[in-house]
């Protein structure tokens, strides 16, 4: 990320303080050029990272098993509470 931010942000800074002091067709155009890339930049990085990083997949799938495991319990003490509820009530 720190190349990233040298790479793009940087230029992209620096030519937008350029455009304050002289509007020129070129730099509108490489701002434009590098705005998209940035863009670009952050909707595939984050599909990227996840796919290729091991340890962020393993660690998704624990929260998801985790989560499934709180919905099974969740389920279970709803289960109890609506049958205890309906035995106070004689139904």
């Amino acid at each position: 990320l720190g190349i990233t931010f040298s790479f793009l942000w940087l230029p992209w800074i620096s030519i937008r303080i350029l455009i304050i002091f002289r509007h020129t067709y070129e730099i509108q155009r490489t701002l434009q050029i590098t705005y998209y890339i940035l863009i670009l930049k952050s909707l595939i990085f984050p599909l990227v990272y996840a796919s290729t990083n091991s340890s962020f997949r393993g660690s998704f799938a624990i929260y998801r098993h985790q989560r499934v495991i709180m919905n099974t319990r969740v389920w279970a003490i709803n289960e109890q509470f609506r049958y205890s509820n309906q035995r106070q009530r004689g139904y």
